[in-house]
């Protein structure tokens, strides 16, 4: 994932607001309930794996084994709402998904009969899955017959952000009356689908997410204009991180 991509952008979105807000704006120390649109930069990597074996004899097996790996950035959208607890803590729920693109994905699939000796020793075998067997020492299947028909062309596909949800806890602290920055941390789930000549497939990811931000005040406890990277998903089927740029509303 690009992050150095994420801070440029977001340094720059930072440097821009600061050069237009007037010099009579106040931090939004008193607005306790808050809700935010915000345009949604985001990258994901997807990965899957898969494999099947089926026994076709006393003595052969046959199936395939399947990676596909992608990564994708576009532009969508979040909203967000959130209540400040305390001056320094506040609770946000974030919505966000949308954008999709077409992509190139690295993508590797053996099809395979194997055929074994009579008195075969399967016990290295026992209790493994498809995965762990790919990834053994190539010497026990020295006495093996195997037949192979691999296929390694890279894929067309369609990259879509379907939905991220998120819950986070807000520590923040204001400086020159205006500024308000933050960290986010909680828990997260995103949800994305990759479309390929050959499958079409959703990956899901949950679990802890982190981030951290800026407010800058344009009108006193009322108007605000926000920015924030969130490392929203980091799982072994999806990762997800965005920067995001938009307005935030206190009432």
């Amino acid at each position: 994932m690009n992050f150095i991509k994420h801070l440029g952008m977001l340094a720059f979105g930072v440097a821009a607001i600061t050069a237009v807000v007037p010099a009579f704006a106040q931090a939004d120390l008193e607005g306790r309930q808050y809700a935010a649109v915000s345009a949604f930069d985001w990258d994901a990597q997807s990965e899957r794996f898969r494999g099947t074996v089926e026994v076709t004899s006393d003595t052969a097996v046959e199936g395939f084994f399947e990676l596909e790996e992608g990564s994708s950035s576009a532009l969508g959208g979040r909203l967000l709402f959130g209540y400040r607890v305390f001056d320094w803590l506040g609770a946000e729920l974030h919505v966000a998904g949308g954008g999709s693109k077409k992509i190139s994905t690295d993508y590797a699939r053996v099809d395979f009969t194997a055929t074994f000796p009579e008195d075969f020793d399967f016990t290295p075998f026992i209790g493994l899955t498809p995965e762990e067997i790919v990834n053994l020492d190539p010497s026990v299947f020295e006495d093996v017959d195997l037949d192979l028909v691999e296929d390694t062309d890279p894929k067309r596909a369609k990259f879509k952000l379907n939905q991220v949800w998120g819950f986070f806890l807000r520590p923040n602290v204001t400086f020159a009356e205006r500024f308000n920055v933050f960290g986010l941390v909680g828990y997260s789930y995103a949800k994305a689908d990759l479309r390929t000549d050959v499958s079409w497939y959703t990956q899901t990811a949950r679990g802890l997410s982190y981030g951290a931000g800026v407010d800058v005040a344009i009108i006193k406890n009322r108007l605000s204009v926000m920015a924030d990277y969130v490392q929203y998903a980091d799982g072994h089927e999806l990762t997800v991180e965005a920067t995001s740029l938009g307005l935030k509303l206190m009432f």
